[in-house]
């Protein structure tokens, strides 16, 4: 690893710091610190790193640093990373952050916000970034570069993680992840060795397989009016069964059901908040939040064959009463093994 260089440039508005590792770099923006008598004066104890991403797709990590030093006091991270590779500095670095919980946030002296964006040029140089801060930050508090290890262990660890062993109900940041090509395993690879030549990000040149995407590639469903696409089905940590596309159907409410392949009947259903898709409004000339993205427990599911159904209702129980509009998609199907 090359020695670390910090060169300071001072304006009026911005000091950006940057930070040459492995032949890469990101630049830290110090416009929207917190104030003297802003934030936890807790020092945090060097136990994780925690990574988390916005699920915000319509703010820029300007918008998202500019929203938590305005409302610091609900939540904030030390770092967001966005718009390019920039980490926006919120809160102080070895101080408590709100971001996880009071059990994660006094054992982690740094967290990490990503910018969930779609755009690929902007993803690629973001993802570095958020994996040399994140490395950079373990070696500077003494934790091991290891991914969601056991409750016990020192390292960095996923917001997922903290859900699964610690408290709440958050699953990022595999999702968002996994749907720009990025895996677990991937993710985890990168955080132990950085990015050298022979380890790029996801270019389309050395695409990550990933087995969510497996059928993402399938025509998009219609009847003529209505028109509906999976883009992600799959496991993407621990048994959490992840879906997400779009459905543009003129209704009140979005369901995402996983079907059982051999009987047609319902297995689970999941009410799916709308998600701002400006890649689907644009090629349909629609608007309005047509995505979504859910998840299911896969061991309620065991040895089960599974497919997914959408549903557009405007009955906000899922069922049909007072109209909606279904598409069964079994080209795409998994097989549930027993948990």
């Amino acid at each position: 690893m090359k020695k670390k260089i910090t060169i300071t440039a001072m304006s009026l508005l911005t000091a950006l710091f940057l930070l040459p590792i492995n032949g890469f770099a990101y630049t830290i923006n110090n416009e929207f610190n917190l104030g003297a008598n802003e934030g936890s004066s807790q020092v945090a104890n060097n136990q994780y790193i925690l990574l988390h991403e916005t699920a915000n797709e319509t703010a820029t990590g300007r918008n998202e640093a500019q929203y938590m030093q305005r409302s610091w006091t609900s939540a904030y991270t030390a770092y967001i990373v966005g718009d390019g590779g920039i980490v926006y500095q919120v809160g102080q670095p070895g101080y408590v952050q709100y971001g996880a919980g009071s059990y994660a946030n006094a054992n982690s002296p740094v967290q990490i916000e990503l910018q969930h964006t779609h755009d690929k040029a902007t993803f690629e140089k973001n993802y570095k970034a958020y994996v040399e801060l994140a490395r950079d930050s373990a070696i500077k508090y003494g934790i091991p570069l290891t991914l969601d290890t056991p409750y016990n262990q020192p390292g960095i660890k996923s917001h997922l993680w903290v859900t699964q062993n610690i408290w709440g109900d958050h699953t990022d940041p595999y999702g968002y992840l996994s749907e720009m090509g990025v895996s677990k395993e991937k993710l985890a690879y990168d955080l132990a060795h950085g990015f050298t030549d022979d380890n790029p990000t996801t270019s389309e040149d050395k695409p990550v397989i990933d087995p969510t995407r497996a059928g993402a590639a399938n025509s998009t469903l219609t009847d003529g009016t209505n028109y509906a696409h999976i883009d992600q089905f799959g496991e993407i940590e621990n048994a959490n069964l992840h879906v997400a596309g779009w459905h543009i159907a003129n209704y009140k409410y979005e369901y995402i059901f996983i079907m059982d392949y051999n009987t047609g009947k319902e297995l689970a259903r999941v009410r799916a908040d709308g998600i701002y898709r400006p890649d689907v409004n644009q090629a349909y000339n629609t608007s309005g939040n047509v995505g979504y993205h859910v998840s299911f427990n896969m061991r309620n599911f065991p040895n089960k064959k599974v497919y997914v159904m959408m549903r557009a209702t405007n009955d906000p129980e899922g069922n049909t009463k007072g109209g909606a509009q279904d598409f069964h998609d079994k080209r795409w199907y998994l097989n549930i093994p027993q948990r």
